[in-house]
């Protein structure tokens, strides 16, 4: 439904004969396979109406980024922090990433330091590299499992 939604946009994307766009049709099934359908359609939809060319890289990239809608930005978790900063209670942070990036920190040192510029760059920088360690561990895991999956119908097209 998405290659066919994109090949009406794109009418090369439908060229060749039948085995070629079946081939071409199991490659992007393959390449989206992890993508939920309905946030795929909706990237795709978003990309067709910017005149952005949706290949399988850029949908993926744009389906992460409304995924990420969830996930404070460093600057709204920094904000979070200042604003729960009280060494006489333990706060309860609205994503897990913010209370790692604290810890890393030293939730006590954060309440008594003096320097809050220095501590807001290196929150920042934290937090970041956190949420970056995330994606690509999440994508790594991906990929992973759609290799075996080629390798595995690699193996069964072979025997």
């Amino acid at each position: 439904m998405i290659l066919t939604l994109i090949a009406n946009i794109f009418p090369k994307l439908g060229e060749g004969d039948k085995e070629t766009f079946a081939n071409r049709i199991k490659t992007w099934h393959l390449l989206l396979c992890d993508v939920d359908h309905q946030l795929a359609y909706t990237a795709v939809v978003k990309m067709l109406r910017s005149d952005e060319y949706p290949s399988p890289g850029r949908i993926i990239k744009a389906v992460k980024s409304i995924q990420m809608a969830g996930i404070p930005s460093a600057e709204k978790a920094w904000t979070e922090v200042l604003v729960k900063l009280d060494p006489y209670k333990r706060p309860e942070w609205s994503h897990p990433l913010i209370g790692e990036a604290v810890r890393c920190m030293g939730y006590v040192e954060l309440c008594r330091s003096e320097n809050p510029g220095m501590d807001r760059a290196q929150f920042l920088k934290i937090y970041n590299n956190l949420l970056d360690r995330q994606a690509d561990r999440q994508e790594n895991e991906v990929v992973y499992r759609i290799a075996q999956q080629a390798v595995f119908q690699l193996v069964k097209g072979i025997g």
